[in-house]
């Protein structure tokens, strides 16, 4: 399946220009970020241009770092105005855009409103789930440890466990403060979604039943996009600073958030206190060379251009839990006469 998917998305652009009406996919679309970032917007745009029936069922604001969390609680009304506007405080927890019946905002963690989407949007609107679901491109990437925490990846991991195929689809940061990044970013991922529908068996799901895709696109300056090439990659234990191959971070507790050798210097003038933060780790101590996170960064200049942009990198994954045969093989040799 690798080396088809890169051979197809070389072709990306034609198989996007050539989509017909008979291959367009019912997709439903969100992310951890909101539904009116330019990310998930141009993408939207995008994926309708390319034939594609989209409906984007996104929280109404910020959700990072939510992971696959659910509450069973009634959805409230918003407290306050949409970080845009387009939504006032008071309205209802599940709302339309005024301006565009197609997109919904859900007061709610990324989970939750990929089950919206996928339970209530699609099952009323195609009388069926939807063919794929998308989560993203968020601004920011999903790597390492982070994809374990991330709503974007929670997102996609609720589907893949509901039956759905998913792509978690990530960008730098850079593309929180550059929104004309977002077109570009949104043309990478309608290329992926066209090869996946261009190679798919008929009668058969766009990826194997139970997996999905972590997309990671690097750092990049605007107009560099159409000559990023892609790589096979692995989710491993490591995230990349920056989007720059500086280095990489892990997670730890501190006793004093003060001394985090990389987020402390918030706390210089104030009482931190006890709490979770960021460990430096050397970029070489990746012992996985698949590494996603040691792909996907690119090289910048002293004037903050892009001097040499990482790769696009796409690594597959599941929403089980368990491990695999060698592993549990190997754990329970360490059980013996514990159970049959």
């Amino acid at each position: 399946m690798n080396r088809v998917l890169g051979r197809l998305f070389v072709i990306a652009t034609v198989l996007v220009l050539a989509i017909s009406p008979a291959a367009a996919l019912n997709i439903v679309l969100t992310n951890d970020d909101g539904f009116e970032t330019a990310n998930i917007t141009e993408l939207y745009r995008a994926l309708k241009a390319a034939g594609h029936d989209v409906a984007i069922t996104a929280p109404f604001g910020e959700q990072s770092g939510r992971s696959a969390y659910i509450s069973t609680k009634p959805i409230e009304a918003v407290e306050a105005d949409s970080p845009k506007g387009t939504v006032k405080a008071g309205s209802p927890g599940i709302g339309q855009h005024p301006d565009d019946p197609d997109i919904f905002y859900v007061n709610a963690t990324p989970a939750m409103t990929a089950f919206f989407g996928m339970d209530i949007v699609a099952t009323k609107r195609w009388g069926k789930l939807p063919d794929l679901l998308i989560a993203g491109p968020n601004e920011g990437h999903n790597l390492g440890y982070i994809t374990n925490y991330s709503g974007t990846l929670g997102a996609a991991v609720t589907a893949i466990r509901h039956g759905v195929p998913a792509i978690a689809v990530s960008a730098d940061r850079s593309t929180k403060k550059n929104p004309a990044l977002a077109p570009e970013v949104a043309h990478i991922v309608v290329g992926i979604v066209g090869a996946l529908e261009s190679n798919r068996p008929d009668g058969q799901l766009l990826l194997p039943a139970g997996t999905g895709l972590n997309v990671n696109v690097p750092r990049f300056d605007p107009g560099q996009s159409a000559a990023l090439q892609t790589k096979f990659t692995q989710v491993a234990n490591h995230a990349i600073i920056g989007g720059t191959a500086r280095g990489a971070f892990g997670i730890r507790f501190y006793e004093d958030k003060r001394d985090d050798p990389i987020l402390g210097r918030r706390y210089k003038s104030a009482v931190a206190g006890l709490g979770i933060d960021l460990k430096r780790i050397k970029a070489s101590d990746e012992t996985n060379p698949n590494a996603e996170a040691l792909h996907v960064a690119s090289e910048v200049g002293k004037d903050k251009k892009v001097t040499t942009p990482g790769f696009v990198t796409i690594s597959v994954i599941d929403g089980d839990l368990g491990a695999s045969a060698e592993l549990e093989r190997a754990a329970r040799e360490r059980m013996k006469g514990l159970g049959n």
